[in-house]
């Protein structure tokens, strides 16, 4: 008898929630799209580089919902170490611009030691500032096909030479997407 009361009194209160919330419409949707882009870095030098254009049409996940991005704003970045010389320790430096070569943000990885982000992500935490000046240029989807260059440049290189350093930086975008659902 206690079972048919408690299910009497559950279904009670489902039936009473939705007759006074209602079935709101489901108009949007945050979906995050991940950025990756991999960067491959050598030389006998103390500071070279490896620079990437990119634009957002080369990510699976813009394009299946560009057409329905109402806006797009920065959620998180890392870097990760996919291969490195034996024992690399040394500063890295990710930039970020946009295409037309305006500073968007610029982040300073002191003494990393290479293989120590290869199975986690060294967060790269921006400042207010940063994030301020990526979420205007995201904020004119007029010109849906964003352009931007990354740039990893590596110092202070410890470590056997000449070296290589093979790793990748994502950005992931908290874009809000109009969806049909109603």
């Amino acid at each position: 008898m206690k079972n048919i009361l408690k299910k009497i009194t559950m279904l009670s209160v489902l039936l009473s929630f939705f007759a006074f919330s209602g079935c709101d419409e489901l108009s949007d949707l945050t979906v995050n799209i991940p950025l990756e882009i991999a960067f491959d870095v050598r030389g006998n030098s103390d500071s070279p580089n490896n620079s990437k254009n990119f634009r957002l049409s080369q990510y699976e996940a813009w394009r299946e919902h560009q057409e329905d991005v109402e806006s797009a704003k920065f959620l998180k970045a890392s870097y990760w170490t996919i291969s490195a010389s034996p024992n690399l320790t040394a500063d890295l430096q990710f930039s970020l611009s946009t295409g037309s070569g305006e500073p968007l943000f610029t982040f300073l990885m002191n003494n990393i030691v290479a293989d120590d982000y290869k199975d986690k992500a060294y967060e790269l935490k921006l400042t207010d500032g940063q994030i301020e000046a990526l979420d205007n240029y995201l904020s004119d989807l007029s010109e849906s096909d964003k352009s931007f260059k990354g740039n990893l440049s590596v110092t202070n290189i410890k470590g056997s030479m000449p070296f290589q350093l093979i790793g990748k930086v994502e950005i992931v975008l908290e874009t809000e997407v109009k969806t049909d659902l109603q």
